[in-house]
């Protein structure tokens, strides 16, 4: 669990300064910019979190659609979660790469995310075959609630593609001849 927004994560390819938006479901008022899902502190009310549009009633799909100001591959993802005091509840996530579907992730509640989980904040995360791609989307799935509130996100961070067992072998190789070199003088 955390208690903060995790802010600019050096490395994630989804930073707000690496992405542009292209389209979103509206912030809950002026004061949320959907821009502090990535990493940004922008918003005048919550900094460093984006809080959607209240639809009462309906479990409607939030979306961020963004792309990439370079090629992105991405491995996986963790996604940061605030449920707002139980009101603002994400119960799937799904993110798409080029069009693609490449993760649908049912995120348990009971009552709320600190009755399942133990803290009103969460972190969901999924690793899948490595997809390149500049065009995303992010799609949340709200809890459906009498007072139809929003999703609450703190922050969706790309994680970094492993090194391949090549280059740890390069790497290896490369430090081995430095201490060869070292040792000879």
């Amino acid at each position: 669990s955390y208690s903060t927004d995790p802010g600019s994560t050096p490395g994630d390819a989804f930073n707000f300064d690496q992405i542009n938006i292209t389209s979103n479901d509206a912030m809950v008022n002026s004061g949320f910019d959907v821009r502090d899902m990535f990493g940004g502190e922008f918003g005048s009310i919550i900094p460093g979190q984006s809080i959607f549009f209240d639809d009462p009633g309906n479990a409607d799909a939030y979306q961020v659609s963004f792309t990439t100001n370079s090629s992105v591959t991405l491995p996986g993802y963790s996604l940061y979660l605030d449920e707002g005091g139980g009101s603002r509840q994400v119960t799937r996530f799904q993110l798409f790469a080029g069009g693609n579907l490449v993760s649908d992730v049912p995120i348990l509640t009971s009552g709320s995310y600190a009755t399942t989980y133990g803290s009103r904040f969460i972190v969901v995360s999924d690793a899948f075959t490595p997809v390149t791609a500049t065009q995303f989307q992010a799609v949340f799935y709200g809890a459906n609630t009498a007072s139809g509130n929003g999703p609450r996100i703190i922050e969706l961070d790309a994680a970094a593609p492993a090194p391949e067992p090549a280059t740890f072998g390069l790497l290896a190789l490369g430090g081995f001849g430095v201490l060869f070199l070292a040792r000879r003088r």
